[in-house]
């Protein structure tokens, strides 16, 4: 009997806002496609199963992806316009997806994420604002079970009281529920906190984050497993005006020191330095935002430095000091200085960490867009990675040191137009974890043409 991989995919509010209005998602209307990536050396037979807000599968389509390459689903033809919900991707073969939400047509603004294969009974979303400088969330809780059951959000943090606005609906099986907190009015203006969801069944979670007025989104998925140590791939600040922040969330019981260490990317600007702070329980804390500490950046030196007084650095950092051991729970948003460009990604537990990642989505001057990838070393020892691309004869080898990285920009690496995936492999006992920026050459400062997503281990 074949094994069948499953990936599930929130839609929130596809092409139109048919089912609830376009204001309850901060004046947005979103349409969304996605890549599915065939990791196997041999055809792929899928199904792709598309569910409504009310749990009815509206459709069911057949495909098939070629031996170790992907497929991209965008428009989506296999839906009525107004489409709104979730979709089950269904492979005979091990496959990996992303999801592409995007505002405006020609697209303005957007972001990314993973397709989920773990759901869980809790999950985490460690940062929620409502008017906090113009941002607020909503999120989109999926029912991954065949039943209906109850789902309960616990909002804290932002000095709310226990139990002060938490909440419980009932959401059908294989539907989707959007809570948003933009319109929540228990939440004060100013607002930032976070939330757990629970249910006896399994969940899985997006949060996007809105700006009022501007196409800007950050989106991240949320955290079904917490660990004491956490990897971010990248971190970058004024290097060609990019700003970067650690959100990290406490969510633990006691109160804990922790500290960061950043370490420079090879031929990239910066210098190792640390940032320590303290973090109270249900609390979250920015690192490195708006900037670094003294020292941290390289002032001159290399190309793209866009602040001499702070300096600029792009590398990787992790968490070297747990004074309370409690669990951490952590996202990274990345904006561009003074313009409307913005992304966000999770960072990563070591335990979730394995010896190959994929990429199902990777360009280079298609439409102007292009990517980029950024691996850290998450092992104990010295980690020589591969990274091969579908349709091409390239491919990138480094060796990198534990808890250090690199990046891999793909503009003019590849034929223009070209549209592909990626497989970074390690050696059998390494351990290594990756994300994805996808980036528009010439875009103006008033659009948000930055989507990060999370390369899936397997």
């Amino acid at each position: 009997m074949k094994r069948i991989f499953v990936f599930l995919l929130i839609f929130c509010f596809l092409i139109t806002t048919s089912v609830q209005s376009a204001s309850a998602q901060g004046g947005n209307t979103y349409s969304a496609g996605f890549q599915v990536q065939n990791l196997e050396g041999s055809t792929a037979n899928i199904t792709l199963l598309f569910y409504d807000f009310n749990g009815n599968q509206v459709a069911s389509i057949p495909d098939t992806i070629p031996a170790n390459s992907n497929k991209t689903y965008y428009p989506l033809t296999g839906v009525n316009p107004g489409f709104a919900g979730s979709v089950v991707v269904q492979s005979d073969k091990k496959s990996a997806s992303i999801v592409n939400l995007v505002i405006g047509n020609p697209i303005q603004g957007g972001g990314s994420y993973a397709g989920f294969n773990a759901p869980a009974n809790s999950v985490s979303l460690p940062l929620l604002m409502k008017a906090n400088f113009g941002i607020g969330t909503w999120f989109s809780v999926q029912n991954t079970t065949g039943a209906a059951m109850n789902v309960s959000v616990d909002y804290s943090g932002g000095g709310l009281g226990a139990s002060q606005c938490d909440e419980t609906v009932s959401v059908p099986a294989y539907s989707s529920k959007i809570f948003d907190q933009t319109t929540n009015s228990c939440l004060p203006n100013g607002w930032v906190g976070g939330a757990q969801l629970s249910a006896s069944g399994g969940l899985a979670a997006v949060v996007v984050q809105v700006k009022s007025g501007a196409p800007s989104v950050w989106a991240y998925s949320g955290f079904v497993t917490k660990d004491k140590i956490f990897y971010v791939p990248l971190f970058s600040t004024n290097y060609y005006r990019s700003g970067s922040s650690i959100n990290v969330q406490n969510a633990g019981s006691s109160a804990t020191n922790v500290t960061i260490t950043y370490t420079p990317n090879p031929g990239f600007p910066g210098n190792t330095c640390t940032e320590t702070k303290t973090i109270n329980p249900g609390q979250t804390v920015v690192f490195g935002f708006p900037q670094l500490p003294a020292g941290c950046g390289s002032t001159s030196g290399f190309a793209g430095i866009t602040d001499t007084t702070n300096g600029a650095f792009v590398g990787s950092a992790v968490v070297t000091s747990n004074s309370a051991n409690q669990d951490l729970v952590a996202i990274v948003n990345q904006v561009k200085r003074g313009a409307n460009e913005g992304a966000s990604y999770n960072a990563f537990y070591a335990s979730n960490a394995t010896n190959k990642i994929s990429f199902p989505l990777v360009m280079d001057r298609n439409y102007g867009l292009f990517t980029g990838m950024s691996i850290i070393n998450v092992g104990s020892a010295n980690a020589t990675v591969t990274c091969t691309f579908s349709g091409s004869s390239r491919t990138v080898t480094q060796t990198i040191a534990p808890g250090a990285g690199f990046t891999d920009v793909h503009l003019n690496q590849f034929s223009s137009g070209y549209v592909g995936a990626a497989i970074c492999t390690a050696g059998a006992s390494d351990k290594i974890v990756g994300i994805l920026n996808q980036a528009k050459s010439g875009a103006p400062d008033s659009q948000d043409q930055l989507f990060t997503y999370e390369g899936i281990n397997y």
